[in-house]
């Protein structure tokens, strides 16, 4: 049986789209029974989170200032970074203040995802905190790995197969020498290892009389230099 979702809105022109969280109450903007994303799941189902994706959330207080921060350790940018690329949309930023001054409904949580490296809820923090001061906390659903070890396990797994399609691509190709080929590894690493890809570091690539190993991560990949095409 198919579950019919209903669309509901907050103004007959169907502007401001209605989440189903609370009533504003002071500096209290934020529901936690709500994401408005699909990290609904911890809140729903937090026991299937954990046994099938290895993956555990928790609700923590936390300020605007120091979300910021870690946006920024996320996304390997800077804090100014982070905060001048909301500030410039002006436009999301009125409407979502219209929600809480206007329509005095509580914002759905934000989320930080330390597991996945990302997030999600910027533009309603930033508001939060020009609302309300970049000091006052609020609460953040934090998302990690269930089992550090588990996860670490299948991402070095994980690792080794693309570091063997690297591989395997590379010699698909004659070089004129050596250099040429660690060249081509390091290009097709690129290429197989997405970017800002979670499982890539910076490749490293060391060479002895019968082997080149390249390796990301502390997760190496051996190629015999027997198998390696020099014309």
């Amino acid at each position: 049986m198919k579950i019919k979702i209903i669309e509901a809105y907050l103004d007959s022109e169907k502007q401001f789209y209605d989440y189903g969280t609370g009533t504003v109450d002071g500096s209290n903007i934020f529901d936690s029974r709500h994401t408005g994303t699909n990290y609904d799941d911890f809140i729903t189902d937090s026991d299937y989170m954990e046994k099938e994706k290895n993956l555990k959330a928790n609700i923590v207080q936390m300020t605007p200032d120091e979300y910021f921060h870690a946006c920024a350790k996320i996304f390997k940018s800077s804090y100014n970074s982070q905060i001048n690329q909301i500030k410039a949309d002006v436009q999301v930023l009125e409407h979502l203040k219209e929600v809480i001054l206007k329509y005095k409904k509580q914002f759905p949580i934000t989320t930080l995802d330390y597991a996945r490296n990302t997030q999600e809820g910027r533009h309603r923090m930033y508001v939060a905190g020009e609302l309300f001061g970049w000091d006052i906390k609020f609460p953040v659903m934090v998302v990690n790995f269930a089992d550090e070890k588990q996860e670490a396990k299948k991402n070095e797994t994980e690792i080794k197969r693309k570091l063997e399609k690297v591989a395997k691509n590379s010699l698909d190709y004659t070089f004129s020498n050596i250099e040429e080929f660690k060249n081509q590894l390091l290009w097709d690493a690129d290429r197989v290892f997405e970017y800002e890809d979670k499982l890539k570091d910076d490749f490293k690539i060391r060479e002895n009389n019968e082997i080149i190993i390249i390796s990301t991560k502390d997760v190496e990949y051996r190629i015999s230099k027997s198998k390696i095409k020099i014309k």
